[in-house]
């Protein structure tokens, strides 16, 4: 997990089962102070590191229910699911770029 971690630019990493079910989530900032400490790798397991998603997106929930479930879950990231299995992440700061996109084309037209 570390390796993996290390040469990433994220900060979000899902865990997941062998069917590709979403199990939970880990924070870089949850395990950052680990990830130097060697030592403790043996003794750390990551269900003991994850979080429990608070709220979930399914790939066909209209985009107001999105929105909505930013705002109800006050997160800035949230997974993204179809039928059950992780199919990635979706973040509120990606979104406000492509309605901004959105509104430039429609005010040139």
């Amino acid at each position: 997990m570390v390796n993996y971690i290390s040469k990433s630019k994220r900060n979000i990493f899902p865990v997941i089962d062998s069917e590709g079910i979403l199990e939970g989530l880990i924070y870089v900032e949850d395990i950052r102070d680990i990830m130097f400490h060697q030592e403790l790798y043996e003794n750390t397991w990551v269900r003991n590191l994850m979080r429990k998603p608070i709220v979930v997106v399914n790939d066909n929930d209209p985009m107001q229910e999105v929105m909505n479930k930013f705002n109800t879950s006050n997160s800035w990231n949230l997974p993204v699911v179809q039928d059950g299995k992780y199919i990635g992440i979706i973040s509120k700061s990606t979104l406000f770029s492509a309605y901004r996109k959105q509104l430039i084309n429609i005010t040139e037209e």
